[in-house]
């Protein structure tokens, strides 16, 4: 029997100053395992290289995902209206020099 599952990804794109994450996906079987912290870690790593900022935005519905992204040193700048008109989303911001925390 072979099982199929999709891929964990973090979807992301580059200006000339910033990273900016995207959504990060991760199969709930193996979430908790380490896998999306591996990925926005080396996102972290990749962005710190060349000395970007990180940002990303996260719905305020999602309370262990903004616990996630503080965890690792995002720091809340900011909030807007979702496109949908219901969600708040807040927006984090990771600079180089600001590390990982465990």
């Amino acid at each position: 029997m072979v099982v199929r599952e999709p891929l964990p990804y973090l979807d992301s794109w580059v200006n000339e100053r910033s990273l900016e994450l995207g959504q990060l996906f991760v199969s709930p079987s193996v979430e908790g395992l380490g896998v999306g912290l591996c990925l926005t870690r080396n996102a972290l790593d990749w962005a710190s290289e060349r000395d970007l900022n990180t940002i990303l935005a996260v719905l305020d519905m999602t309370p262990r995902a903004i616990e996630f992204y503080e965890r690792l040193g995002f720091a809340r700048i900011g909030w807007f209206q979702g496109f949908d008109g219901g969600n708040t989303v807040m927006r984090y911001d990771h600079t180089p020099s600001s590390g990982f925390e465990s």
